[in-house]
């Protein structure tokens, strides 16, 4: 989410800077991504650390499974974050409502339950939501017995594409007659 909310408002809050003809729209964007990421991997492995230290864990890590996660998790963020961008600059209000529309994410997108636990229809509905692919893969770098097979990275992938190609042609287009109003 924090890459995401970024990301959407890079260009408004860029404003004054994107007035400069060498700086362009994908500056702003490339910088918030670099320092959220830098931000977010920080806490993420100080976190990480803390836990695996204070309660003495001893853990089989699967790195690849774990990195595939996060660059799952990455490339789904930039991509909402560059069409909400686009979004936002036409519709100024709809950042409160992708606010209050992905509130209850954390509950529908298996971090609090297992979505391998429920019955095919549920589990299929589930999936369709790309959240679930990627804890469930992160799941299973992290949890050595846990079965991530319900989650498929090549979704979550051509989903980002999808959404991030749409939100960078319509940016691209328009972005500077957007920054004008």
């Amino acid at each position: 989410m924090a890459i995401s909310n970024d990301l959407s408002r890079a260009v408004r809050f860029s404003k004054p800077l994107l007035q400069y003809p060498a700086i362009a729209f994908i500056d702003a964007l490339i910088a918030r991504l670099v320092l959220n990421l830098v931000t977010q991997g920080l806490v993420m492995t100080l976190v990480f650390i803390l836990i695996v230290n204070i309660f003495d864990l001893s853990l089989i890590v699967n790195w690849s499974q774990i990195f595939l996660g996060v660059a799952m998790l990455i490339a789904l963020s930039v991509a909402i974050g560059v069409l909400n961008c686009y979004i936002i600059l036409v519709v100024p209000l709809w950042e409160q409502i992708w606010s209050i529309l992905t509130r209850p994410l954390l509950i529908i997108s298996g971090v609090l339950f297992l979505p391998e636990s429920f019955s095919q229809p549920t589990l299929g509905v589930l999936m369709l939501n790309p959240i679930c692919h990627f804890v469930g893969v992160l799941r299973s770098g992290i949890y050595s017995t846990y079965d991530a097979s319900a989650s498929s990275p090549l979704y979550v992938f051509a989903l980002a594409l999808f959404i991030g190609t749409i939100g960078m042609i319509l940016l691209s287009r328009n972005y500077k007659a957007l920054l004008l109003k």
